[in-house]
């Protein structure tokens, strides 16, 4: 089985304050729950929205500053890759093409994939891709999502 994360506001919490800063730290439940479906056989991956670059001149600090922290977050989780996209561009979702790469990159067909986010866009890129989905505060059993 191959469950791919949203990233912000599902396995971390949402970049927040005028800076925009990411936070490096895990939700609440968001580790033992990875770490039990790890031990169960299951692949995990990220992938994530970056709306807070510019789509037509990226800065580069502002993508290293992610891909820093999309790989922290994939290392404290146990993940084997991550996805990201920029605001807007063709891989941004709602669509599929993140959830599609990544199934490609580790062998698994939809029926054997989950996706686990916390907005709307992420039910539909789910929904395109043809897998399944549910959101965060189900799956990791909160309350309420923490920002």
């Amino acid at each position: 089985m191959l469950v791919i994360f949203d990233a912000d506001g599902t396995l971390t919490p949402l970049r927040g304050g005028s800076t925009g800063e990411f936070k490096r730290r895990l939700l609440p439940g968001v580790a033992e729950k990875c770490a039990r479906l790890r031990a169960n056989g299951a692949t995990l991956a990220i992938i994530s929205n970056q709306g807070g670059a510019d789509p037509d001149r990226p800065d580069r600090r502002t993508i290293g500053s992610v891909i820093a922290q999309l790989h922290w977050t994939a290392k404290a989780i146990g993940a084997v890759t991550f996805r990201f996209a920029i605001k807007h561009g063709d891989r941004y979702k709602p669509s599929p093409a993140m959830l599609l790469e990544v199934m490609h990159e580790v062998g698994a067909s939809p029926k054997e994939t989950l996706y686990v986010g916390d907005w709307k866009t992420d039910e539909e890129a789910a929904h395109a891709a043809g897998v399944r989905f549910v959101y965060a505060d189900e799956f990791f059993n909160r309350e309420e999502t923490e920002t």
